[in-house]
């Protein structure tokens, strides 16, 4: 192999301190996230003794985690919004927070003010109870917004709708007549297939047979009003970053087809014309009737063990732009007595292909080309495949046994690796190159040479 380009060696920083990713069995409750000791570097900041009962809990969409009781001191993490963690019994100084700077476990100091609190039962806290749940592939329920839709800070009345909606009854006529199909989700998703990389994932029902309402997050289809929106009020203050004022009806707007990761949907009455709604990881909430949910693709990467091992490729879609599954445009290609000639056999797409590493050039149209030989004899043009392989040159990371990331950005691939051991690969989206000719990033993971998680 030839080295492709620069490699730029990355440090990742702090992940989600504060963010075990469980879901509390009563949403209603308060819950408790832990920080482990893989998500801080071990040399950010020294360990601290907490208390086994005090406790404080991010009120914002991150608190920040410094390495010193200090706002100059360096940021090692956060804690995401609705995160609760043991604490110091006593504060460990004011320097720059008025509130006091709490240590928590194992590393880092949070400062108690706007965004941290020692106060538990704040409503806020019970609202913001779900957490991410890592039992699935997707953390959080997914849609994309089907036209530019409001942002409520609590259930609008008719009135407020058509003020703050461009021809809302226009478009509420069209989604009666044509909203069921256009929603309908006709493939299955990322969490359909959880059980083949994580034994133990929950057994559900397929997507393409559940609600929008269930989609977008919710229990059931018309769960009821959040307790925090009750009464056509907010008990809650607004977090998303967007200011408004106190009694504002909404918190800006959002654009068709961005996408967005919800936590919960409802059902209302007469007033606001029986709209339901769905509620956004940061409290806002969109009218389902602008949203398509999406349950994301079904595929995923593969295990590295037994005869799978590298280097391998993924067979590389035709039009990858183009709406639902590319159509496979893969051939496969044999050798006849020294000439490479392509058969009728097509890849399917993203297919897993085993690669001996073996490779040639042949002709095709008149022109060289790359091969590259499969493991069944077949050989494959080394433009049509996405090539996960060791690089040419080991970080440090490997060196020392722990986890890091190789990501190429040339083959948008990607491989998990411990040590110089690899045990998954997948493809990605990267987007463009931003780094001039950058092939390869390595990012190293915190924690040490423990095995990851499957999934």
């Amino acid at each position: 192999m030839t080295t492709r380009g620069t490699t730029i060696a990355l440090i990742a920083p702090l992940l989600l301190a504060g963010c075990k990713h469980d879901r509390a069995s009563d949403p209603s409750a308060t819950t408790l996230t832990t920080v482990t000791s893989a998500a801080i570097p071990s040399d950010a900041a020294p360990p601290v003794v907490v208390s086994k009962t005090a406790k404080l809990a991010a009120i914002a969409m991150s608190a920040v985690v410094y390495a010193a009781p200090s706002d100059t001191a360096k940021k090692i993490g956060y804690l995401r919004l609705g995160s609760i963690v043991a604490r110091t019994d006593k504060d460990q100084g004011t320097e720059g927070c008025p509130g006091g700077w709490y240590g928590i476990a194992p590393r880092g100091f949070v400062c108690i003010g706007k965004n941290a609190t020692l106060d538990l039962d704040l409503p806020l806290l019970r609202a913001a109870a779900l957490r991410p749940d890592t039992s699935k592939p997707l953390p959080y329920s997914y849609g994309f917004i089907r036209a530019v839709a409001p942002l409520y800070l609590r259930v609008p009345t008719k009135d407020e709708q058509l003020a703050t909606e461009f021809k809302l009854t226009q478009h509420l006529s069209y989604w009666y007549r044509k909203g069921k199909k256009l929603n309908h989700t006709d493939h299955i998703g990322a969490n359909d297939v959880a059980r083949e990389i994580i034994p133990d994932a929950p057994v559900q029902p397929p997507s393409n047979t559940l609600s929008d309402a269930i989609l977008l997050g919710g229990a059931t289809d018309a769960d009821p009003v959040p307790f925090w929106l009750d009464g056509n009020a907010r008990s809650i203050p607004n977090v998303s970053g967007f200011d408004a004022p106190a009694k504002a009806v909404f918190a800006n707007r959002v654009r068709r087809h961005t996408g967005i990761a919800f936590i919960g949907s409802f059902a209302t009455g007469p007033e606001p014309e029986n709209r339901p709604f769905a509620v956004t990881v940061d409290m806002r909430l969109v009218p389902m009737d602008k949203i398509k949910p999406e349950p994301a693709s079904a595929f995923h990467g593969i295990e590295l063990k037994g005869d799978v091992k590298l280097p391998l490729g993924f067979a590389r879609p035709c039009n990858p732009s183009a709406k639902g599954t590319p159509l496979p445009c893969v051939h496969t290609y044999r050798d006849d007595a020294g000439e490479l000639r392509k058969t009728d056999n097509v890849l399917p797409t993203r297919a897993v292909v085993l690669l001996t590493g073996a490779q040639r050039v042949g002709k095709v149209a008149d022109k060289d080309v790359r091969f590259l030989e499969t493991k069944t004899g077949a050989w494959v043009r080394a433009s049509d495949l996405g090539v996960s392989r060791a690089p040419d040159l080991w970080p440090q990371a490997a060196q020392r046994a722990e986890k890091w990331v190789d990501v190429s950005i040339a083959d948008q691939t990607l491989v998990l690796w411990e040590g110089k051991t690899p045990v998954y690969a997948t493809v990605v989206s990267t987007g463009q190159d931003g780094l001039q000719e950058v092939y390869h990033l390595h990012m190293h993971v915190i924690g040490g040479p423990r095995p990851w998680k499957k999934g």
